[in-house]
């Protein structure tokens, strides 16, 4: 698979970013539940931030586990000693 570049900027260092989401639906048998999964494409080399939606490269990110940018993990008052939840990439 070739990596995608979208055209698409990092927030903090300008530099384009690689990769996509996906969405995958799922219908159980019986069509009384299904399911959506977002998921990144393997390439995929940024977050966007769950606060404020801007695109940040992992590698310009301080805890690009949390799904924040920095500027949106301080604002939110977590420090790297609380716990932070780990989104799925």
């Amino acid at each position: 698979m070739q990596d995608r570049i979208s055209g698409d900027v990092c927030s903090v260092c300008g530099k384009e970013v690689r990769g996509d989401f996906t969405v995958q639906e799922s219908e159980a048998k019986n069509a009384d539940s299904f399911a959506i999964v977002i998921a990144g494409t393997p390439d995929r080399d940024f977050n966007d931030c769950d606060g404020c939606n801007t695109r940040v490269h992992w590698r310009c990110s301080k805890h690009p586990e949390s799904g924040y940018c920095d500027r949106c993990f301080e604002k939110y008052h977590q420090s790297s000693n609380d716990t932070v939840h780990s989104r799925v990439n």
